[in-house]
């Protein structure tokens, strides 16, 4: 008896567990479907920035770095879409909570060398910076010298509806040394805001800037970006403490889907 009655709950605990089962392989077949869908269109962007900056108490100085970003292809004819925030040295201050005041730094960075790597192709594509948007922090680099050439871009033109609550996806890819591997990153709209521009907060660890967010089953829902919080006095801590989360991994809380 004792046997038949272990037996039986143990039956009844699997039944219960089918469905959410069946949900999580529903759920993985929507994620490995939706990398293997839109993976095409996340490439890697590389340049060198010639930074100059002049202050009170600077005569000049003058610094060149490399930076790889990743970036989203929008159009078919090789026009990219980036995060501005590498470019913007002033943003990044804004975000810092120190974008004005008496002690303000000139800053100004050149992107030269843009390059676009696809990770099936060994060939590094020419580009040039083809527009900044600085209210929405995003920048557009275009590939040239490949007349009639189409690449595989994402289309916006029909996006999702988005949800507080709803689990979302990013895409990205991971460095030259993993041979520019494509995942995905989890998670869900945990909020929203109406100023200083209607956008969707996130909770969770999509963290890729300038690059697109979409439903599980496929719709894109917008961009991750920064928002400014309206009036100075009111947002420079709360602009600083996204940043620092932006700088030590803290996750994407305090970014904004716009």
């Amino acid at each position: 008896m004792l046997l038949n009655r272990v037996i039986g709950s143990f039956t009844i605990a699997l039944i219960a567990l089918a469905p959410i089962c069946a949900a999580a392989d529903d759920e993985g077949a929507q994620l490995n479907n939706l990398l293997t869908k839109y993976a095409p269109t996340i490439v890697t962007v590389k340049a060198s920035l010639k930074s100059s900056m002049k202050g009170a108490e600077s005569s000049g100085q003058d610094n060149e770095s490399p930076i790889t970003i990743q970036g989203v292809m929008v159009k078919s004819d090789g026009l990219v879409m980036i995060s501005n925030l590498a470019l913007s040295p002033t943003r990044a201050l804004e975000l810092m909570g120190r974008g004005g005041g008496e002690e303000k730094l000139d800053l100004k960075v050149t992107a030269t060398n843009i390059k676009v790597v696809f990770a099936d192709d060994e060939k590094e594509y020419d580009a040039f910076l083809a527009a900044t948007d600085t209210s929405l922090d995003l920048a557009f680099v275009k590939i040239e010298g490949t007349p009639g050439k189409s690449f595989t871009a994402l289309d916006f033109s029909s996006p999702g509806t988005a949800t507080i609550g709803q689990r979302v996806v990013g895409l990205t890819r991971l460095s030259k040394g993993y041979d520019y591997a494509p995942y995905y990153q989890t998670a869900r709209i945990s909020g929203s805001i109406t100023k200083p521009r209607s956008a969707m907060m996130l909770d969770g660890g999509v963290s890729g800037f300038g690059l697109p967010v979409f439903a599980l089953t496929g719709e894109p829902l917008g961009v991750l970006s920064t928002v400014l919080s309206a009036g100075e006095d009111s947002g420079s801590s709360a602009n600083f403490a996204m940043f620092v989360r932006m700088i030590t991994g803290g996750g994407s809380t305090g970014a904004f889907v716009i």
